[in-house]
C-alpha cells in the first residue's frame, strides 16, 4: 500500500521539514543547513508519495513553488502567516527540537487539519459502500482534486481503470482539465498499438523480415452507439471544463494583480499612504492609530459612541455620501482620488493625497475667515 504524505517545509539557509502521513503520524522531522531541493526530494521519496506541500506563510515562498512543481503536489498556505503561539500550541505534543522543525511541522499539521473533514468523509464512505480496498487511492484522488468530484465518481474512475490504467490515473491527476473518457481511450489506443506491433514482429520474425511501422490509411471507422454517447459526454465535459478554466484563470489573474500591487507598495511605501476601510460608523473592530485616514462606505449607519472614538485618531475620511456624521471630519470624495484596493485596505499616492488635502484645508480656512468677517 502506497504511503501518501503531507510535507511541511520551512525554507532558508537552515531548512526545516516535517513529513506526516494521512493519519497524522509523523514519519520524519529534521532540519539542517544547505539542504537543497534534490536532497529534500530524495528524503521524501524514500518515505512515500507526497500529496501536499505546506508552508506557514500566507505568501508562498519560491522554494515551496519549485518543490511543488517537481513533485506534482498541491500547495497548502494559510490565509495569514501562522503566529508563533499557534505553532507552539499545535506542535507541543510532538516536542520539536528546533524552531525550523516546529514551523515546518505546524505547516504540515495545519494542512492536515484543513483536509481532515475530506479524509473523514472518504473513510465513512468506504465503510458504508464496502470499498475498503480503494480507501488509500480514494483519499489520494479526493485530496488532489480538492473534493471537486463526488466520491461515487471517484470510485467509478478507480474501478474502471483497473490494473492496466494505473499510468493513466497518474496522468488524469496531473491534467485535471481532461475527462476520464479521453484518457481511457488514449490508453486503450496505446495498448492496441503495442499489441499490433507485437503481432507484426512475430509475423516478420517468421518471414525473416525487419519489423516496420505499418502505413495504413483508415478510410472509415464504425463507432458503436455506446462509444458515441461517451464521446458526446466527453465533449460536453470539455466545454464545461473550459468555462471552469477561464473562471480559475480570472481568479489567478486577480490574485496576481493584488500581489503585484502589494509588491509595488512595499518596494516604494514612502510614496504611498495606506487607507483603512470600514463599512459604516456603526460598531466595528478596526484598529486605529493617530493620523489614520478612513474610507467609509456607508456613513448613514452610525453610532455616536463609535464616531467619538474615531475622532480621537482620525481627522480625514473618504466617502461618497455626506451626512450629519461626516461634518465632524474633513471629507474627501473617492472620485477625486486614484485609489487601489487590496482586501480591506486601499492605497493612494501621497503626493496626490497631499494635493487634495491642501485644497480642502485652504477652502475650509477661507470659509472660516469669511464667516468670522460676517460676524
Amino acid at each position: 500500500m502506497e504511503n501518501f504524505l503531507i510535507v511541511g517545509v520551512d525554507p532558508g539557509t537552515t531548512l526545516g521539514y516535517a513529513i506526516i502521513d494521512l493519519d497524522c503520524n509523523v514519519q520524519k522531522m529534521s532540519s539542517g543547513k544547505m539542504i537543497g531541493l534534490s536532497q529534500l526530494i530524495k528524503i521524501i521519496s524514500d518515505i512515500g508519495l507526497p500529496l501536499i506541500v505546506a508552508t506557514d506563510k500566507a505568501v508562498v515562498p519560491g522554494f515551496i513553488e519549485k518543490l511543488n512543481a517537481k513533485l506534482g503536489t498541491r500547495i497548502y498556505s494559510p490565509k495569514n502567516d501562522l503566529q508563533v503561539i499557534d505553532k507552539k500550541s499545535i506542535t507541543k505534543r510532538y516536542l520539536p527540537k528546533r524552531d525550523h522543525e516546529r514551523d515546518s511541522l505546524a505547516a504540515a499539521l495545519f494542512a492536515y487539519k484543513n483536509i481532515r473533514p475530506l479524509i473523514a468523509k472518504t473513510d465513512r464512505f468506504v465503510i458504508k459502500e464496502k470499498k475498503e480496498r480503494l480507501k488509500n487511492q480514494l483519499r489520494r484522488l479526493m485530496i488532489l482534486q480538492q473534493g471537486k468530484i463526488s466520491l461515487q465518481c471517484a470510485v467509478g474512475l478507480l474501478e474502471s481503470s483497473g490494473k492496466k490504467q494505473k499510468v493513466t490515473l497518474k496522468k488524469i491527476l496531473k491534467k485535471k482539465n481532461f475527462t476520464t473518457e479521453y484518457f481511457n481511450l488514449r490508453e486503450e489506443y496505446a495498448r492496441l498499438k503495442k499489441k499490433h506491433m507485437f503481432v507484426l514482429a512475430q509475423r516478420d520474425r517468421l518471414l525473416g523480415k525487419k519489423t516496420t511501422e505499418p502505413k495504413i490509411k483508415i478510410k472509415e471507422v464504425t463507432i458503436d452507439s455506446n462509444l458515441k454517447k461517451k464521446l458526446r459526454y466527453k465533449d460536453k465535459r470539455l466545454g464545461l471544463n473550459s468555462l471552469e478554466i477561464k473562471r480559475i484563470e480570472n481568479l489567478v489573474r486577480e490574485e496576481k494583480n493584488k500581489k503585484n500591487l502589494l509588491k509595488k507598495f512595499l518596494l516604494s511605501k514612502e510614496k504611498y499612504f495606506v487607507i483603512k476601510i470600514v463599512e459604516n460608523f456603526g460598531r466595528g473592530s478596526v484598529k486605529l492609530e493617530r493620523g489614520d485616514i478612513l474610507y467609509v462606505k456607508d456613513p448613514v449607519v452610525s453610532s455616536q459612541k463609535t464616531i467619538e472614538h474615531i475622532k480621537k485618531y482620525v481627522d480625514v475620511i473618504i466617502t461618497a455620501k455626506k451626512t450629519d456624521s461626516t461634518r465632524q471630519f474633513i471629507v474627501l470624495n473617492p472620485k477625486d482620488l486614484n485609489m487601489s484596493f487590496v482586501e480591506d485596505i486601499a492605497v493612494v499616492k501621497k503626493k496626490e493625497l497631499d494635493k487634495i488635502l491642501d485644497k480642502r484645508l485652504l477652502l475650509k480656512k477661507i470659509l472660516k475667515e469669511h464667516k468670522s468677517l460676517k460676524n
